[in-house]
């Protein structure tokens, strides 16, 4: 998948319009077929990842939006494959590279949210050791 996406990228900077609309084309519909199979596998909705994700406590959203993220998962890149296929292939490679920017921007906001729970819980223990550390020293 990684060498056909590099191709696909390289082939767009071509100059030569045949380059790009055939390799281009074909470089850019295998990386999207193999996205939307991973998508299939990782995202379906009664398989081991969505159920481990839907049954934390804290992502129980995810349990009712299962079906809808199965569906983007699987559906976008192979709407894009589809797209490229019959002719529209710039306007494929964009929204594709849109797509991305929009999967770094979430995955992004999960660490950040991540990182915001950790260090919350950290303040809250210190804080409690504090308070015990307080209780402690009072004394009856």
């Amino acid at each position: 998948m990684i060498p056909t996406a590099f191709l696909a990228g390289v082939m767009e900077f071509q100059t030569n319009e045949a380059f790009r609309n055939a390799l281009g084309r074909i470089a850019f519909v295998v990386p999207m077929i193999a996205l939307a199979v991973v998508g299939y596998r990782m995202a379906r909705p009664d398989g081991s990842l969505m159920t481990r994700l839907a049954t934390a406590e804290s992502h129980k959203w995810l349990h009712k939006l299962r079906y809808a993220i199965y569906g983007i998962a699987v559906g976008a890149p192979a709407v894009l494959a589809l797209a490229a296929l019959i002719g529209y292939y710039y306007t494929a490679y964009y929204l594709a590279w849109r797509i991305i920017a929009t999967i770094w921007l979430v995955l992004a906001l999960l660490l950040f949210n991540a990182v915001s729970q950790y260090w919350l819980s950290l303040r809250i223990r210190q804080r409690a050791i504090e308070q015990a550390a307080e209780t402690a020293g009072q004394g009856p």
